[in-house]
């Protein structure tokens, strides 16, 4: 199970070497035969989002309730998951335009100075629009203050485009446009620790990490990882809901991101979207 919040839950349905999201609306009792392995039926709405190639897949299953899913004592035959592509580019862009994240994070502070031009296109990961992330990597967005319109929200595809820059030492994209093109799916979390994003692997990119929560004020955790300390931010999510993970060893799924001083590592956060993003061990 991918995570459960209030009265819904949702988790990720295996099927010929592809991938869905199952979301059930309302799931009391959720009943103990819905483990990691279990195969079952399920019934309900499908919503096509875009996959990080650019393509419409098949990627979440609306069910109302869990009458829809129905466990399965043998074999599915399976099916292949549809895989229409986009018709049609969106836009022609110059050839003198960054095309990936990659390519902006291999430039250096000259380059950065230049204000490069830039024209991503990949899925949001941040509920407030504030990290993008393609096949080739993740990168934090940046607004203007007369841009909040202009953000998308978690899980959106879509282009944006502006120039690369260097804030405070951290490679951004200073946004002038965004075209929303439908809904995304989230890359797979890459499970990741302590040292690895303080190293930089992984930086501005889903991960997930796995720790003991030590404290918490109902919006942030404390997590204790590899003996070190880490915070999350949980974005949306009722205090006491939060503060009800203290002691528990937990996985959470967000964007890492390290904080410097004078180029040194002094603290790493993890920007969760909600508790369907968590979970407890």
């Amino acid at each position: 199970v991918v995570g459960r919040l209030e009265h819904r839950i949702s988790f990720e349905l295996a099927n010929d070497g592809g991938t869905l999201e199952v979301r059930v609306l309302h799931a009391e009792p959720a009943g103990n035969w819905l483990v990691p392995g279990a195969r079952v039926n399920v019934n309900g709405i499908c919503e096509r989002i875009f996959n990080d190639q650019g393509q419409r897949v098949a990627g979440i299953i609306w069910a109302a309730t869990l009458k829809a899913v129905a466990p399965v004592e043998s074999p599915l035959t399976p099916t292949p998951l549809p895989t229409n592509s986009i018709v049609t580019d969106i836009g022609k862009h110059d050839a003198t335009f960054l095309t990936t994240i990659h390519q902006i994070h291999q430039l250096g502070p000259d380059k950065l100075g230049q204000k490069p031009k830039v024209y991503l296109r990949g899925v949001v990961t941040d509920l407030y629009g504030t990290y993008l992330q393609d096949e080739t990597g993740g990168i934090e967005l940046v607004y203007r203050p007369d841009q909040s319109q202009l953000a998308p929200t978690l899980g959106d595809y879509v282009i944006v485009q502006g120039v690369a820059d260097q804030v405070e030492g951290d490679v951004v994209v200073q946004v002038e446009s965004v075209k929303w093109l439908g809904k995304g799916s989230l890359p797979p979390p890459q499970p990741s620790s302590w040292s690895e994003l303080s190293s930089g692997r992984g930086v501005n990119q889903w991960v997930e990490i796995e720790g003991v929560v030590h404290s918490s004020d109902g919006s942030h955790v404390l997590l204790e990882c590899e003996g070190e300390q880490a915070l999350a931010t949980i974005r949306s999510a009722p205090a006491p809901l939060v503060d009800n993970l203290v002691d528990a060893v937990v996985r959470m799924r967000g964007v890492g991101t390290i904080a410097r001083d004078e180029h040194q590592v002094r603290g790493i956060t993890l920007i969760v979207p909600s508790l369907e993003y968590v979970e407890v061990d």
